[in-house]
């Protein structure tokens, strides 16, 4: 995502419009991803869907509070999956206020 090396040109190397990033990483954690992708303002257009099989509430306000745009829990079927993406390009979804006063504090 940052366009380093080869991935520089970005008329080749475009960036995403939509992110699916799984809550359990197995190399970095995923909050401090969403952190670092929101903290640039580049990267302010990529939608970010956190996807896990966890019910754990302190995870999902965790994921909204770094910049999750949704959170969608595993198993999906692909119709689930495909619903919850066109939801973002119909403009159904909606950003969750937690999004709004951290842009507030970021200046945005």
């Amino acid at each position: 995502m940052e366009g380093r090396g080869k991935y520089d040109d970005r008329r080749m190397y475009p960036l995403p419009g939509l992110v699916l990033l799984n809550l359990k990483l197995p190399k970095r954690d995923c909050f401090e991803l969403l952190s670092w992708v929101r903290g640039h303002a580049k990267f302010s257009g990529v939608q970010m869907i956190v996807l896990t099989g966890t019910h754990d509430l302190r995870d999902i306000s965790r994921a909204y509070q770094a910049g999750a745009n949704s959170f969608l829990r595993k198993p999906m079927d692909n119709r689930g999956l495909s619903e919850a993406i066109n939801g973002f390009w119909l403009g159904v979804a909606k950003t969750p206020a937690v999004s709004e006063s951290r842009s507030q504090r970021n200046g945005k």
